[in-house]
């Protein structure tokens, strides 16, 4: 790669790879069997192919902020009115996402997460072990942790201003708990009693 007036001017040879750019109006570069990209006016236009020597090449294409998209074998997304609008299809992870007016409607659907995002008014994220929920963001909030041998549940008013903690191994029985009301009060109790 040579460049002239770096970052603005640049010129690729190689073995099976050519390329030039005038950046930011336009630019395209292949290297063959690998990858081809092209820009113009970036980064409002991208167009680009890349892993093609690989089990899951990734076609890509951008005229942001009004479309986005992004497709392989194993994935496939688009975006409209970029970040507000999408949908995610992962194969390799079996979820879905399907954003309406990200970050305040999200859902989510998948074997190892679920999203019901409708802020402020109410969110639960589950994932394997974990469940998390929102009511009226950020006034209330529950969290559970369960596992085999370990359960936490923690509420919380305000983030800080009341935080409830309770901590229990299920082998044992033992537990522990942490109760705070900022600034007023704190109560903790250990796993000895």
């Amino acid at each position: 790669t040579s460049n002239y007036l770096y970052p603005f001017v640049s010129i690729i040879r190689g073995e099976r790879e050519s390329g030039f750019q005038v950046w930011p109006l336009y630019g395209q570069a292949e290297k063959e069997g690998v990858y081809r990209r092209r820009f113009a006016l970036w980064p409002v236009y991208l167009q680009e192919e890349s892993g093609l020597d690989t089990d899951d090449p990734t076609r890509r294409f951008y005229l942001f902020p009004f479309y986005t998209s992004a497709e392989s074998d194993k994935r496939s997304e688009r975006r409209f009115l970029w970040p507000f609008f999408g949908y995610v299809s992962d194969r390799g992870k079996k979820l879905e996402e399907r954003d309406y007016f990200w970050p305040f409607v999200v859902t989510i659907e998948g074997e190892s997460r679920s999203l019901n995002r409708f802020l402020p008014f109410y969110s639960e994220d589950r994932r394997r072990e974990r469940v998390k929920r929102w009511y009226l963001w950020p006034l209330y909030s529950h969290e559970e942790l369960n596992s085999e041998s370990f359960r936490q549940e923690r509420d919380r008013v305000l983030f800080f201003l009341y935080s409830d903690k309770l901590e229990t191994w299920t082998i044992d029985g033992r537990e522990r708990r942490r109760t705070a009301v900022w600034p007023l009060l704190v109560y903790k109790k250990d796993e000895r009693g």
